[in-house]
C-alpha cells in the first residue's frame, strides 16, 4: 500500500513538473484570474463623446482616439487595480499579475494553468 501512494505520490509531482508550473501557482492564477474578471464586470464606462454618435468626426484616426475602448477599462488601470488587489501573502505576484490581467481582458492561459477549477 505504501509503494502504491509513493506512485502516486511521484507521479503527480511528475505531471506538475511537466507542466510547468506548481499546484499553488495554478491557485494563485485561478484566484487572480476571477478577482481580474470582477475588475471588469464592476467597471462603468464613461459617456461616450457625442460627436462618436453624431458623425461629425470624419477622420479615422481621430474616430478610433476618441471612440473606441472607452467600453472597457484601461490596461493601466487594469494593472493598477490588481495591485491593489492582491493579496499580502501572494507568494508568486508575477503570477497573480498575469491572472489578474488576464481575467480583466477575459484570455485566460489554458495551456499554461489548465483548465479553471
Amino acid at each position: 500500500m505504501k509503494r502504491l501512494f509513493t506512485g502516486a505520490v511521484l507521479a503527480s509531482i511528475s505531471l506538475l513538473a511537466m507542466t510547468g508550473c506548481s499546484a499553488s501557482q495554478e491557485e494563485v492564477y485561478w484566484d487572480a484570474f476571477d478577482t481580474g474578471a470582477q475588475i471588469a464586470a464592476d467597471y462603468v464606462a464613461p459617456p461616450q463623446d457625442p460627436r462618436c454618435s453624431d458623425g461629425s468626426i470624419t477622420d479615422t484616426a481621430e474616430y478610433l482616439r476618441a471612440c473606441s475602448g472607452w467600453e472597457t477599462p484601461s490596461q493601466s488601470s487594469v494593472r493598477e487595480q490588481c495591485g491593489e488587489q492582491m493579496p499580502d501573502d501572494v507568494a508568486d505576484r508575477a503570477t497573480w499579475m498575469e491572472g489578474c490581467t488576464d481575467g480583466a481582458n477575459d484570455s485566460p492561459n489554458y495551456e499554461v494553468y489548465g483548465n479553471h477549477p
